[in-house]
């Protein structure tokens, strides 16, 4: 039924709602950016008039990752340096090709797209 694994709820539930009406999906999306455009504009507007004040750090650091988000950038770094891990990811490799486990993991897809189709 889902030849490539698990697929959430919630993907499922989008796909439907895209698939049933792409038009009031792309109307949607112009709406939400036309929105955005507007409070980023009077935000700007307040902002230089002196009615808004950035007057914290997390004041500061929240325009900042918006700023980044906007133009696509990362606004987080995450490391992963813990022992741990490479022992997971080496135990992993070890039997990611294995009969066994893909046996497993084809198991478990299909007892979540069941759970799924129920709820």
């Amino acid at each position: 039924m889902y030849p490539n694994g698990y697929v959430s709820g919630s993907i499922k539930r989008l796909r439907k709602r895209l698939q049933e009406n792409p038009d009031k999906a792309k109307a949607f999306k112009e709406e939400v950016t036309n929105t955005v455009a507007f409070g980023l504009e009077d935000f700007d507007k307040r902002l230089r008039r002196g009615e808004v004040k950035i007057d914290n750090v997390g004041d500061y650091e929240k325009l900042v990752k918006l700023g980044l988000l906007l133009y696509g950038e990362a606004t987080e770094k995450i490391e992963h340096t813990t022992d741990i891990e490479e022992v997971s990811t080496e135990q992993y490799e070890a039997v990611k090709d294995t009969p066994e486990f893909e046996e497993v993991m084809r198991k478990l897809a299909l007892s979540m797209n069941a759970q799924n189709e129920e709820g």
